[in-house]
C-alpha cells in the first residue's frame, strides 16, 4: 500500500527554501509524488500561498498542479462544520480542514 502526502501552508512554504537550480532532485521526487496521486493539499492552500509566499518558483509550481488543491466537496464541508461546532461547545475556536482532507482517504478512518 502506497502513502498519501497531506500536505498544508507550513509544509509548501518548507518547499519553497529548495530551488529548483540547487535541488533538481528535491523537485524530481515532489513531481513524482504529484505524478502518482501521493500528493495531496487543498485550495485554501494553495490560496495561502499565493497570498502569503515569496517564492516565485513555489508559486508557479502551485499553478502548474491545480488537481493537487481541490475545492471540499459537500460532505467534507459538514464534516469541518461539525468540527467547528464540537471545538466551539469545548470552548475553543479553531478547526482544521486538512484534518477532514486526510479522512477522506481509505488509507484512514475516523
Amino acid at each position: 500500500m502506497s502513502a498519501t502526502y497531506v500536505l498544508d501552508t507550513n509544509s509548501f512554504r518548507v518547499f519553497g527554501n529548495y530551488y529548483p537550480e540547487s535541488f533538481p532532485s528535491f523537485w524530481d521526487q515532489v513531481e513524482q509524488l504529484a505524478v502518482d496521486g501521493m500528493l495531496v493539499s487543498c485550495s485554501e492552500v494553495a490560496k495561502e500561498l499565493n497570498l502569503q509566499s515569496s517564492a516565485e518558483h513555489l508559486i508557479d509550481w502551485v499553478e502548474s498542479h491545480p488537481q493537487l488543491f481541490p475545492d471540499p466537496t459537500e460532505a467534507e464541508m459538514e464534516y469541518v462544520a461539525e468540527i467547528f461546532r464540537v471545538l466551539k461547545r469545548a470552548g475553543f475556536d479553531g478547526g482544521h480542514y486538512l484534518t477532514q482532507l486526510a479522512f477522506s482517504f481509505s488509507s484512514c478512518s475516523a
